[in-house]
């Protein structure tokens, strides 16, 4: 055999040996170049290789063919062990074929490990789902909406599961941009701020390489919004600035100027901002905040914002349940309850204040309900306490027939099953902080520890925040809290006014923080859950860390 024949027979060996390994691209570049090499001898080295490359294609689709079989045999197997409940073995399965796929090419165990993670999610399987997170680390884009979903519903250690989740997203997203966005945004509304900046600034390195003005303004307003969850507001401001720059007319980044203003306790900019922001606003849910941050402008910029208001209105909301038949003495029909609940939140107005008082009792037509009636009857009559009776009415009705009663700013409003704890604090304490904070218009008392991640979605402090002693939240709750009238009257009630999709749900007691959030959702959505809440002037009483001030009975 001469040298000729000699190096071509290499060449094909090299790429035989490169294709057996599965290195199916470096032996197809080999066999090109020697095609390449030989194309100016004899037809019969060209159509050689030609062959070669034939044959090497007819393998490579052979094995393709091959592996798809394989994964679709493997998928039914695990969707078989899913339903017959071994969820173990279903993960077992992702295991075995990890370790078979070649390093080349991890697609098919990539492919099964998505599939477990939507199935286990789906089936609220959370603590199967947790050993799978924790187990392996593969791309989460095309399942990271609905795992996350599930992280904010379904888990007790939220914390540290949410943290591994965003983590491995951060580690299999690559350049992928659409799923680095999702992750920042996620990572600001639970103030996970470290991988919020490390998100936002991979998006910008992106977008800088892309040249793509529409991923760019993306990205400057994450990064915005990182900044502006770590405290870092000459950051936020110039990122802002930069979207701006791209596009002066883009609300998010004028809402979000108006935020850092709102921080810096400059309430003549804060108001400029709205104004450029309004010129563009559209959109049913955004033509609310805009109304709100009206009357929020008017607020800041009232001679009276120093002055302590002198009136409180208490609405104490109450309705048969069934719970309250089969518990101890304190529960209805006898009027315990209500009486410990009054003679609470009489203790805590201070002498320079009034307080008007408000019971309305939401009536069933059974003999238990009307023995209740007679003795709430009985009780407010003695105790200078307003009852109002209705019937069958939810709770959303009820809202909506006791604020129409109202004429003070303030307002508080307590529900039948709960107990305040030595720790709350006095009202004027609440209202004080109003009046130094105009941007603030609702205050929850804390039935559960502040912590930075809770169920109610997020808890995070700025340093103004601190210095006022309140901690922001992203979601509105019925629990105790107290709120500025305009608040209802501006935001809540042209939302639930007309609104019954909840009425009768969680047994008469849905259809106001249901109908409410879904509202600050699409609104956080669009905004960022950092400019959203803060916007809005959602706040817990007390620091991050404090304990909870109120008891929740459960009747």
């Amino acid at each position: 055999m001469g040298e000729r024949e000699m190096n071509r027979f290499n060449i094909i060996a090299w790429a035989q040996f490169l294709s057996e390994t599965g290195q199916f691209s470096q032996a197809e570049v080999v066999l090109r170049l020697g095609r390449s090499k030989w194309s100016c001898s004899s037809s019969n080295d060209t159509s050689f290789f030609e062959n070669e490359l034939t044959r090497l294609c007819l393998q490579k689709q052979m094995l393709s063919d091959v592996r798809k079989d394989a994964d679709r045999c493997i998928v039914a197997r695990a969707q078989i062990f899913l339903t017959e409940n071994k969820i173990h073995d279903a993960i077992e399965l992702l295991t075995t074929l990890s370790l078979s796929t070649l390093p080349s090419d991890r697609r098919s165990a990539i492919s099964l490990y998505q599939f477990l993670v939507k199935e286990l999610t789906e089936r609220k399987r959370y603590d199967e789902l947790k050993d799978l997170l924790f187990s392996k680390t593969y791309p989460l884009g095309p399942v990271f909406d609905l795992v996350h979903q599930a992280l904010i519903l379904g888990f007790l250690d939220v914390q540290n599961v949410r943290r591994r989740f965003y983590f491995q997203t951060l580690e299999g997203a690559g350049k992928d941009f659409s799923t680095l966005l999702k992750l920042s945004a996620a990572a600001c509304a639970v103030n996970a701020r470290d991988i919020a900046l490390e998100s936002s600034d991979r998006l910008l390195t992106i977008a800088n390489y892309s040249g793509d003005s529409s991923e760019m303004m993306e990205a400057h307003l994450s990064y915005g919004h990182a900044h502006l969850s770590a405290g870092a507001l000459e950051f936020a401001k110039k990122s802002y600035n930069c979207a701006l720059s791209i596009s002066n007319d883009d609300v998010r980044a004028w809402l979000g100027l108006a935020v850092i203003s709102l921080e810096e306790e400059n309430y003549v900019s804060f108001a400029k901002y709205v104004e450029y922001a309004s010129k563009q606003i559209k959109g049913p849910e955004l033509t609310l905040l805009f109304q709100l941050l009206c009357c929020s402008i008017e607020i800041m910029g009232s001679s009276k914002i120093g002055m302590l208001e002198n009136q409180i209105s208490l609405l104490m909301f109450s309705h048969p349940t069934e719970k309250m038949k089969h518990n101890h003495e304190i529960a209805p029909p006898q009027t315990v309850m209500i009486e410990h609940i009054l003679e609470e939140v009489t203790k805590r107005v201070s002498k320079h204040q009034k307080m008007k008082k408000y019971l309305l009792y939401d009536h069933r037509d059974s003999e238990f309900s009307c023995r209740y009636k007679e003795n709430l009857y009985i009780l407010c009559s003695n105790s200078g306490v307003d009852l109002i009776t209705n019937t069958n009415n939810g709770l959303r009705r009820q809202w909506l027939d006791g604020f129409s009663r109202l004429d003070g700013e303030f307002v508080l409003i307590i529900e039948q099953d709960h107990e305040l704890l030595p720790t709350c604090p006095d009202w004027g304490q609440i209202i004080d902080v109003f009046r130094k904070r105009p941007d603030i218009n609702y205050i929850k008392i804390n039935r559960d520890p502040t912590l930075p991640e809770q169920f109610d979605f997020f808890a995070c402090q700025s340093l103004l925040d601190y210095k006022t002693n309140v901690t922001k939240t992203g979601l509105f709750s019925n629990t105790p809290h107290m709120m500025r009238r305009s608040f209802f009257e501006n935001f809540i009630r042209p939302i639930v006014e007309d609104n019954r999709v909840f009425d009768g749900g969680n047994g008469g007691a849905a259809g106001i923080e249901e109908n409410v959030n879904i509202v600050i959702k699409h609104l956080a959505d669009f905004l960022g859950w950092q400019v959203a809440a803060r916007l809005l002037g959602l706040t817990i009483w007390g620091n991050i860390g404090e304990k909870a001030v109120v008891r929740h009975l459960g009747y």
